[in-house]
């Protein structure tokens, strides 16, 4: 499916093997890159990594692969510890599916959801249904940025522990049984497309979610654990981060925009939804994400696991964002051209079918 399909997925109601098809491609798209940068390395390092890769388990190799960690590595420049990163979770697959491995140093899986302790010994996360993986230790984890203006920070965070680990994880669970009650396919969505869940404590700000698109499938909650909020709030921010994540592998496949120039980070436009000046790649995947919301919480109100006055709130809030003007108004003139024909499309279409089916719920 093309960029121009996409808000008909977004609405929930599409079969499920298109959707994954994106998926596939995007599947594709890493083993390729796999290949070139084995064809890059000197042949004994190449045949041992090779080896490796195929003494894992399918299940076990794609989760090696597709782990943001590895297409981050993979995809774009990465880090220069490609070859140890790979032995090393090569090692914790290996360990994962019960093969014995002798440890002198802990060695955590590419996915951070579980460590091998010396000599060989495995500990798993935390885990919930409804999602692949959930990391909340690991150094992948704790040394997230979460402002986003580096890939790291120095210092890693002390992980949630104790009481608000125990409330992070009891709101994530009400908040996937509520998604999984609003409708199979975006349930089956969220864990697709979310290839780890990571939950971090943020002194510096309030509740907040956030992805990056060099780290496909990595969604991040800061504070999970504050008072005032509840599986409402997790429940939105993973369905928005796993709509990031399918926009981040259809982009792959086909840019947006006509040049490199719009993706600089200088603010440009006035989102409707938040008021926050972005520049223009995050506000055309902003204006995807909350027609997605905005169908998946009109999809819950059928699943009563939320509360109706919440669901109405937040639909409302999805909806203003397209009651204004056309959302590409607010672009400069010379950024404007820049939107391929099939994007502008999309926009024009997603548009239209909230203000015809959705008006009043703003009101």
């Amino acid at each position: 499916m093309s960029i121009a399909d996409t808000p008909e997925i977004l609405t929930w109601t599409t079969p499920w093997e298109a959707i994954r098809g994106i998926h596939a491609r995007f599947s594709r798209s890493v083993e390729e890159a796999l290949a070139q940068k084995l064809a890059a390395l000197d042949p004994p390092t190449a045949r041992l990594l090779g080896e490796g890769l195929g003494s894992l388990a399918a299940a076990a190799r794609e989760r090696l692969l597709l782990a943001p960690e590895t297409t981050y590595r993979l995809l774009w420049a990465g880090e220069g510890d490609f070859v140890d990163f790979m032995q090393r979770s090569i090692i914790a697959e290996q360990a994962l599916c019960g093969g014995g491995v002798a440890l002198q140093s802990e060695v955590w899986t590419a996915l951070g959801d579980a460590v091998i302790r010396p000599p060989g010994r495995v500990v798993p996360g935390a885990a919930v249904a409804g999602l692949a993986a959930i990391d909340y230790d690991s150094p992948y984890a704790t040394t997230i940025d979460i402002s986003g203006v580096r890939q790291r920070v120095d210092k890693p965070r002390p992980p949630l522990q104790g009481a608000d680990r125990k409330v992070s994880l009891q709101r994530l669970e009400a908040a996937l049984h509520g998604i999984s009650q609003s409708g199979e396919t975006v349930a089956r969505f969220v864990r697709l497309f979310t290839k780890v869940l990571i939950l971090q404590r943020d002194d510096s700000e309030g509740f907040s979610s956030g992805s990056n698109g060099e780290f496909v499938g990595r969604s991040l909650i800061g504070n999970p654990q504050l008072q005032g909020k509840d599986e409402v709030d997790v429940a939105e921010a993973v369905v928005h981060e796993a709509i990031h994540s399918l926009l981040y592998m259809q982009e792959l496949e086909e840019p947006w925009v006509a040049s490199a120039e719009p993706h600089l980070p200088a603010a440009s436009i006035s989102s409707p939804w938040t008021g926050r000046s972005l520049a223009l790649r995050p506000f055309l995947q902003a204006s995807f994400v909350w027609y997605g919301l905005l169908h998946f919480w009109s999809g819950s109100l059928l699943g009563l696991a939320f509360d109706p006055v919440r669901i109405h709130r937040r639909m409302a809030h999805a909806t203003v964002g397209f009651l204004g003007a056309p959302l590409l108004d607010g672009l400069a003139e010379d950024q404007r051209t820049q939107v391929v024909p099939q994007v502008r499309l999309a926009l024009e279409k997603m548009q239209a079918d909230v203000q015809r089916a959705f008006q009043g719920i703003a009101g």
